[in-house]
């Protein structure tokens, strides 16, 4: 008897222990579905949230484009009219100071250039550094000094 009752112990604490552990178990994987539930929502509001953030700043980014190629086309525009020429063709005079303004400038250059060629007088330096260039050796105004010492 006493083994009979061990036996039925042993049975009864096997179904008891299986029947806590299938609903220890069942609980468990609840808790799993309901947390990947909530964590599938929370990516889903997650991404939709960059994806708003996203969009958004594509919007602005097309509309500063849109914006400079508006005012790019402004000043096409402005630049085309100013190259037109007036086609009305009547003989009036151009105001003096068109053509005195470039009348100016050629006669500012000419005269800067002749100044430069007034002051070929003088030889270029030598920078030979008592090496041998073309104008190695003393210069006329250091010779005409020396002479001068020398008769003093």
């Amino acid at each position: 008897m006493d083994l009979i009752t061990l036996i039925l112990g042993v049975l009864l604490g096997l179904v008891i222990g299986a029947t806590i552990s299938a609903l220890w178990m069942n609980k468990l994987l609840k808790n799993k579905a309901s947390n990947a539930k909530n964590t599938e929502s929370e990516l889903k509001a997650l991404l939709a949230e960059q994806a708003k953030n996203h969009v958004h700043r594509s919007r602005s980014g097309l509309e500063q484009i849109r914006r400079e190629i508006t005012h790019l086309l402004d000043d096409v525009d402005n630049y085309e009219k100013g190259l037109s020429v007036p086609s009305n063709d009547d003989n009036s005079n151009t105001f003096f100071g068109e053509h005195a303004t470039v009348f100016l400038r050629n006669t500012e250059l000419e005269k800067s250039k002749k100044e430069e060629i007034v002051n070929t007088d003088n030889q270029p330096k030598d920078f030979a550094n008592s090496g041998s260039g073309v104008f190695v050796g003393s210069s006329i105004s250091e010779q005409a000094e020396k002479i001068e010492k020398s008769n003093n």
